[in-house]
């Protein structure tokens, strides 16, 4: 095993370079950049199941609209709408967990994991309650 910073050999199993001092299990600037690269990628990740979520519906809308009549699309919706709220809304609040302390991102992602989880809670309960028509046990 050679020193990352001074090509040195070292001993197995130490933690500095005999030869410049430097401990061996900081993070390079190489690491710090890879990170970076999949933290955006994982962010972007998150980013395109929201538009995702919010395309289907927004075209479920549209042709509720242009037909005139509620679409019984129920049977397709729920089962999709299930699987992208799981990941919609896990996804951040778990993977929050996995970044730094006191990195922006972890903050940011606790927040929009919350709120959306809040949204989606407070429309089940909207429907719920106020909308006598609907029928809380059909599957």
């Amino acid at each position: 095993m050679n020193c990352p910073s001074c090509q040195a050999p070292l001993p197995p199993q130490s933690n500095y370079c005999n030869v410049c001092g430097k401990p061996l299990d900081a993070a390079f600037p190489d690491q710090i950049d890879k990170e970076k690269k999949r933290y955006r990628k994982f962010v972007l990740f998150v980013s395109f199941f929201l538009i995702g979520q919010m395309f289907l519906y927004w075209i479920i809308d549209v042709a509720e609209y242009l037909s005139g009549h509620q679409l019984s699309l129920g049977f397709i919706i729920r089962p999709v709408s299930y699987l992208i709220t799981i990941c919609f809304y896990t996804i951040p609040l778990l993977s929050a967990f996995v970044f730094p302390k006191k990195s922006g991102i972890r903050v940011l992602l606790i927040i929009i994991g919350s709120v959306c989880l809040a949204i989606r809670i407070g429309l089940y309960i909207k429907q719920f309650f106020f909308e006598p028509a609907f029928n809380h046990f059909q599957f």
